[in-house]
């Protein structure tokens, strides 16, 4: 989750006979897995209005059934009609049918909303400027550029090489930075509200 970005590598080919050292670098993204799973509806979030197909004064709508369905879903407000069968119970079906339906594809296009902004905003240009790590392989250093000289945990920075105490020192810092923005963001929009009313 914290090494999106630009990663940096820098080693010497073992096909180049100058010794000369090539960069390279590749854009990390770090998505959730999704699971795909059905959307279970309750009874009580749905409320079913039954109506007649036809009406008006006399003829053949005195003997109209009430077969129409209108369904809806009281948590989101969406609602869906149903008039396709002459049967009330295939309405009904259906009718939860297409909620069903519409329910998982806004819950989809959500996600997937959610999913490129989270991808954009992690992906940035890809410019070699935007690179978060760089991997220099002959002097068995790694170097993250996201902390400053004297800002990560026991002392490390940007310039100092990280395989001694592993990674994990360096996850750890980003876990804890990304911890207090978030309590910083909820913090000013619990102060945003309070202002508002």
């Amino acid at each position: 989750r914290y090494e999106s970005g630009v990663h940096r590598v820098q080693r010497i080919p073992e096909t180049d006979r100058k010794g000369r050292m090539q960069t390279s670098s590749a854009v990390v993204v770090v998505m959730p897995v999704a699971v795909e799973s059905d959307l279970v509806l309750a009874k009580n979030d749905l409320k079913f209005e039954i109506s007649k197909k036809s009406s008006g004064p006399g003829g053949q709508s005195v003997n109209a059934c009430y077969q129409a369905v209108r369904l809806v879903h009281l948590p989101t407000g969406m609602s869906v009609y149903c008039a396709t069968s002459q049967s009330q119970t295939e309405n009904r079906a259906t009718a939860v049918e297409m909620l069903r339906t519409r329910l998982l594809d806004q819950q989809i296009s959500a996600r997937t909303e959610f999913e490129q902004k989270e991808r954009k905003g992690q992906r940035g240009t890809g410019d070699r400027s935007e690179k978060i790590r760089t991997y220099n392989f002959q002097r068995d250093e790694v170097v993250d550029h996201r902390l400053g000289k004297g800002l990560g945990a026991d002392g490390l920075g940007a310039s100092d090489t990280l395989f001694e105490s592993g990674l994990q020192v360096v996850v750890q810092v980003h876990r804890q930075r990304a911890r207090a923005d978030k309590l910083e963001e909820i913090v000013d929009q619990v102060l945003s509200l309070r202002k508002a009313t």
